[in-house]
């Protein structure tokens, strides 16, 4: 859209049965999004979202911030607002902040060779971070090509705290958010 969304989030974990091993917490998280169309072939598209616990008196398990992550090979989410490669379960009890930037293109690398013209895919490079009290900086980065929104094939490189930590292929299918979004 023209303009950015912005979303600001409260949860509070109440002890309504007297409970002593009930929760006791809030939470606080803000995000800003916005896909820009920069041409009729390219856009952008972010996400930036960041929260604190006010008070993290009692948690459970459940009750953590976990950030979406695709650690399976085939997965049903996009590339686009999710980790490829992150450690399962990374949580924060305290607070985060995470980044998601992607570039998508009808025209980026592999569309610009002549025998490749002829079909029907789109190119996308990502862009991912993420900041806890655990996990100073994980950072994501990637390649994919799309195949009219029907589904997606990326190869994507991690690194933690600067480090090179892992490099993973993956295949998104998202066919159940079709309805979501239009056909592109």
């Amino acid at each position: 859209s023209k303009y950015p969304t912005f979303s600001l989030t409260y949860k509070k974990g109440m002890n309504l049965f007297g409970d002593k091993n009930g929760p006791s917490y809030d939470r606080i998280e803000s995000a800003i999004s916005q896909t820009i169309e920069i041409s009729p072939f390219e856009n952008l598209n972010y996400k930036v979202s960041g929260g604190t616990f006010l008070s993290n008196k009692r948690l459970h398990i459940n009750d953590l911030k976990y950030f979406s992550n695709n650690l399976m090979l085939f997965t049903r989410r996009d590339f686009s607002n999710s980790f490829n490669l992150l450690s399962p379960y990374t949580a924060s009890n305290q607070w985060w902040a995470e980044g998601h930037l992607n570039f998508q293109s009808n025209y980026l690398f592999l569309k610009n060779l002549p025998f490749l013209q002829n079909f029907a895919f789109d190119e996308s490079v990502h862009l991912h971070a993420l900041s806890t009290e655990n996990l100073p900086l994980y950072i994501e980065g990637g390649y994919s090509i799309g195949f009219l929104g029907l589904g997606r094939v990326g190869v994507l490189t991690g690194f933690n705290e600067g480090k090179f930590d892992r490099v993973g292929f993956r295949i998104s299918y998202p066919l159940f958010n079709m309805m979501e979004r239009p056909l592109k």
